[in-house]
């Protein structure tokens, strides 16, 4: 520590009498030192920078180590109104690894080309929200891809999933867990057990569960922060060895939902493309045939409208809190709603035409409801079960001769899509291999639309007979 000044002068002076601006001095490792060392090193450095005269001065302290943590000790030795040199403005986090990493990892690796595929696009995004770019477990999962045979994007889940009970990922994330005080295990179990807290910027609990790469802090503005635990490999980590230690403590990973943020996403992307294209394709084949008039074949199909459906979910919810409160004992009277009949004599639901449901929801949209709409066409507003209702329709249904489909294929077909769009509208974790299916699916549309419109094409060049 005292040849330090001298070193940093002698530096100072070769680099102005080279030209150059400043001076960076690099200190690597300050984890290393203790907090009395790493106070004085601070505390140097800055009194440095203040009369050092000959270039100015600037000192990186890298290493793992927690701002906040850092200024209650240097306060605690040198007084509540004296801070350390450093700033939160220049305190700089290393960034985890995102999905052009993995991906440039992967390619490293030989387990893909150069020029990733889409597919290789969300696969890579899926690995970053999974491991939270973790960089040991990002290297983990590169280097057991790598001793898999096949596509590495058929083998990322299962490596994953196994990656939760290696004993070379088990011992690391034990060690993180032993970095940190009782304090900070106090927080790691809350955020087991509600998931998400919000706390002050400057809370160091949250500091050293981020230090341990065991937690995320999202910044929410007003010095506040979301704490969450990293991610989902290592929460399943962290439960599992929780189970074991402290058995009853906290529920299992597999009893829980994760977000799968990157698949649902592309899924939901997918799934407007393909449902985009059918829309599309009623207006166009329909306008082919009856031209401004298209639309009221709308009137001529009937469907459950959105306000039935919407009133016979409310309704039955309304029968399932009544039920639970008079199982409690809370008197119903003046309660309102009917019960639902549970003696099969409940009356059926009347339908009406596609295009009043349509024009309904459109009404209720654009006038009751917060949303901003980019626009109002009339196709947006038909509901799935309404669109799968036309494009089989018997008589003006895009099936049959002269028609893009055929029924048997389309029925088949669509049936999968509907399978595909549950799942997702209803936010269960799908697999890699269902955008596959989905992208499966679009080919297998766009296919039968081409074949058909070069049919048409070739039919309408050919010379009358």
């Amino acid at each position: 520590m005292s040849d330090f000044p001298i070193l940093v002068s002698n530096c100072a002076k070769e680099a102005a009498e080279s030209g150059r601006s400043c001076l960076r001095v690099t200190i690597g490792d300050f984890h290393g030192a203790s907090v009395r060392e790493q106070c004085a090193l601070d505390k140097r450095a800055r009194s440095l920078q203040e009369t050092h005269t000959v270039i100015p001065c600037q000192f990186v302290f890298c290493g793992r180590w927690g701002y906040y943590a850092f200024r209650t000790a240097y306060r605690s030795l040198y007084g509540k109104t004296n801070s350390p040199g450093a700033e939160t403005k220049n305190v700089i986090r290393v960034p985890p690894r995102n999905p052009r990493d993995i991906l440039r990892a992967l390619a490293a690796n030989g387990l893909m080309q150069s020029y990733p595929s889409e597919l290789d696009i969300v696969a890579a995004q899926f690995v970053a929200e999974h491991t939270g770019g973790d960089e040991f477990l990002v290297d983990q999962a590169v280097s057991h891809l790598a001793g898999r045979r096949g596509d590495w994007t058929s083998n990322v889940e299962q490596v994953l999933e196994e990656l939760t009970e290696a004993p070379d990922v088990i011992d690391a994330v034990r060690e993180r867990i032993g970095f940190l005080d009782t304090q900070s295990r106090s927080e790691l179990t809350k955020l087991l057990v509600f998931q998400r807290l919000v706390r002050p910027a400057d809370r160091t609990e949250s500091e050293h569960l981020w230090l341990a790469g065991i937690a995320q802090c999202l910044d929410l503005g007003s010095g506040k922060q979301c704490v969450c635990v990293a991610s989902p490999l290592i929460e399943t980590v962290l439960r599992r060895i929780t189970q074991r230690d402290a058995p009853g403590t906290v529920a299992l990973s597999e009893d829980l939902c994760f977000q799968h943020g990157s698949l649902a996403a592309t899924a939901y992307r997918r799934l407007a493309e393909v449902e985009t294209l059918l829309r599309n394709l009623v207006v166009t084949m329909w306008y082919a045939e009856a031209g401004d008039n298209w639309s009221q074949r709308l009137d001529e199909i009937k469907t459950l409208s959105r306000e039935q459906e919407q009133s016979q979910e409310v309704r039955e919810l309304v029968d399932l809190v009544r039920e639970a409160l008079a199982a409690s004992g809370v008197p119903l009277e003046g309660m309102t709603g009917s019960p639902t009949p549970t003696d099969g004599t409940q009356e059926p639901r009347p339908k009406q035409s596609i295009r009043q449901s349509a024009e309904s929801w459109r009404q209720r949209q654009t006038t009751h409801h917060g949303v901003e709409l980019a626009r109002d066409n009339l196709l947006q507003f038909l509901t799935t079960e309404a669109l799968m209702s036309v494009l089989v329709n018997k008589k003006f249904g895009l099936h049959g001769p002269g028609k893009p489909f055929r029924l048997e294929y389309l029925v088949t077909a669509l049936e999968e899509y509907i399978a595909i769009r549950s799942a997702v509208a209803h936010n269960q974790a799908v697999k890699i291999s269902t955008i596959s299916r989905l992208d499966d699916l679009h080919r297998r549309f766009v296919e039968w639309v081409t074949v058909f419109a070069d049919s048409e094409n070739q039919r309408t060049r050919s010379p009358p007979p």
